[in-house]
């Protein structure tokens, strides 16, 4: 008799079967999950000091970017300096981005994109750094590239000491390396950065409403945008991400 009565709870109410992680008033705008936004104006984002980022015009959210300043000023307390390389990019900067290495005027992965290859093939090669515009995880100004975007610079010299810094401190200021290496904890995506880490208090609830308010209908407009679903670039890249950002 309870199992009959379960059932019929379950029949009747369905919306009690699944709870949101986060209200969906809560969630980012499509805009936002796109970077169809100007951070100069959104009530959310801040300027960054030119003194630590690589460009004058640099942007992240507010919390993002005062979890990095409480993050850099211990890490000068251990003699390490974190400047910032990069941060917010809107959906047209990395459009203008990604065209420029589809059309092979811009180098990616240290070369140039041979244009006498299929465009099927163009995309992938782009794909193995660059993210296709609306898919990008700096879109939200949650994500910050540290120092360099050099593999080179953190090898050696002060850039491996950045890096261990980061490994065994970040955690504790909210900042997680988004593309760890290829491994059993992660099959899918980008190359790895050692350069790109994220505010996980605040880009978990775009990682969440991503998947539920996003298509591959929404991502268009760019070259090689007739492709977005033959790579499936929302499951394998947008989620081919460190696992620990996924929980």
């Amino acid at each position: 008799m309870l199992k009959i009565l379960f059932l019929l709870l379950v029949l009747l109410f369905p919306n009690h079967q699944a709870k949101e992680k986060y209200a969906p008033e809560t969630w980012p705008s499509k805009d936002e999950l796109l970077g169809k936004i100007d951070p100069s104006t959104h009530p959310d984002f801040t300027r960054i000091d030119p003194a630590i980022g690589y460009f004058p015009e640099m942007y992240l959210r507010k919390d993002t970017y005062q979890a990095f300043l409480d993050m850099r000023k211990a890490a000068r307390n251990d003699g390490i300096n974190l400047t910032i390389k990069s941060a917010m990019r809107t959906f047209y900067i990395q459009r203008y981005l990604w065209n420029q290495k589809f059309s092979g005027k811009r180098s990616t992965g240290g070369s140039r994109v041979d244009q006498n290859l299929p465009d099927s093939i163009k995309t992938k090669i782009v794909l193995e750094y660059s993210a296709m515009p609306g898919t990008s995880r700096h879109h939200w100004g949650t994500e910050i590239d540290i120092n360099s975007t050099s593999h080179a610079y953190f090898y050696q010299g002060e850039g491996k000491k950045v890096y261990e810094w980061l490994l065994e401190n970040a955690g504790d200021y909210g900042f997680y390396q988004v593309y760890i290496p290829f491994g059993e904890k992660r099959k899918t995506g980008f190359k790895h950065e050692e350069w790109h880490w994220t505010y996980k208090p605040e880009s978990d609830v775009f990682t969440y409403a991503y998947k539920r308010k996003i298509t591959t209908n929404d991502l268009s407009g760019f070259h090689g945008d007739e492709f977005v679903e033959d790579f499936r670039v929302i499951e394998h890249y947008v989620y081919g991400i460190n696992p620990e950002l996924l929980e």
